[in-house]
């Protein structure tokens, strides 16, 4: 495995461990509040779609590591 790709794994699992603790713990404070049950489901699915969208980004970034385009940000 390249040096790339583990850095991209390592970084995606550190920053979906942080946010997913940070949403869990505004999530178990929305529910334990009494905000409708509509804005708490629809706080549950911003966050999850955040979380889902960063693990998305570190695959696409390891499908570009294994393309040879490891030094994208050079180009500009």
């Amino acid at each position: 495995m390249k040096k790339g790709i583990l850095t991209v794994l390592l970084i995606a699992f550190i920053g979906t461990i942080i946010m997913g603790s940070y949403f869990i713990g505004i999530i178990s404070a929305i529910f334990s509040t009494s905000v409708p049950r509509f804005f708490a489901y629809l706080i549950v699915f911003i966050a999850l779609f955040i979380i889902g969208s960063f693990v998305y980004v570190a695959f696409e970034r390891i499908k570009e590591i294994k393309e040879g385009k490891e030094d994208d940000i050079s180009k500009y």
